[in-house]
């Protein structure tokens, strides 16, 4: 096992940094081929061997369960306010987008946020949505930072905050006597040392917001970084938002790449994958919430 794991940086070193955080994605992959290596091993009675491939197992599997949620039973709903957000990469919309919005609709989600909001795409929401949802924030690009806020709530306190010409909406949702703060970021891809150094500020800016809001906050966006990932774990330990993911679906062999951080003074009620209506397609998340009682 020392050897495989000493084969495997060999080959990975040679290509940076980056390689490593590539193939770090996949370790919930690599905790199934741990277990299965530990089977494998059980079957030939090599009893060391499967023992090292079963605490390897376990070591990575305690690591990712603690950067999820960590509630082992979602919270019981109770008398505070409560509201569901959806997250939609318009990008993964694929074939009849008619259908897709027709689903959407059965979530009855309070506030919908869309990534990659092109001229055509807004357009098409604002024909389509503002119907249902009144109240809206936007910025509308030709490139993949277009970005719009949809909300059957009140929007106020609008803005935008950009690093280096890579936008965030901010806004301000009424709900009830108190307020939540939403913030969507498209956070750059990390494929080099750049890009990791970008994201990096992009995070920060972000640590900045929730440390000065004084409202409760939810953090939505499509990250390109996995939540085990150093820098999102660094995010979430220096602005104290918590990760809404419980567990990472198997069946779709999808990397989490989209997000949703929320504050200490909410509770996650639900949270699951967006797919599209033959479930080939990741198209985003939704999750609901609720103020945490006594909050």
């Amino acid at each position: 096992m020392a050897l495989f794991i000493a084969l495997t940086i060999a080959v990975i070193y040679p290509f940076g940094i980056e390689a490593f955080q590539r193939f770090s994605e996949y370790a919930l992959f690599i905790v199934l081929g741990f277990l299965a290596l530990a089977l494998f091993f059980l079957t030939i009675n090599q009893r060391s061997l499967m023992t090292t491939a079963f605490v390897c197992c376990g070591v990575l599997s305690l690591f990712l369960k603690g950067e999820s949620n960590a509630s082992l039973v979602l919270p019981r709903a109770n008398k505070e306010a409560k509201f569901k957000i959806s997250h939609i990469n318009l990008s993964s919309i694929e074939g009849d987008y008619e259908e897709v919005f027709r689903n959407l609709d059965t979530l009855q989600a309070d506030i919908l946020s869309f990534q990659e909001v092109t001229p055509d795409w807004h357009a098409y929401l604002k024909q389509n949505i503002n119907d249902n949802y009144p109240y809206d924030h936007s910025i509308v690009r030709i490139d993949l930072y277009g970005k719009a806020i949809y909300s059957k709530l009140p929007i106020e306190n609008k803005s935008i905050r950009n690093t280096q010409n890579v936008p965030m909406l901010e806004c301000d949702i009424a709900t009830n006597d108190t307020q939540i703060k939403l913030v969507s970021c498209y956070v750059s891809e990390t494929r080099s040392r750049s890009g990791i150094d970008f994201a990096q500020r992009q995070l920060q800016m972000l640590t900045g917001i929730a440390q000065q809001s004084e409202f409760p906050m939810l953090v939505v966006g499509d990250f390109n970084l996995v939540y085990w990932d150093p820098e999102v774990r660094s995010f979430r330990n220096n602005s104290g938002l918590n990760n809404s993911r419980r567990t990472v679906s198997l069946s779709s062999f999808t990397i989490p790449y989209d997000h949703i951080f929320y504050s200490n003074s909410l509770e996650c009620t639900g949270f699951d994958e967006i797919r599209s209506s033959d479930q080939e397609n990741h198209i985003g998340i939704w999750g609901t919430y609720q103020f945490r009682y006594g909050q």
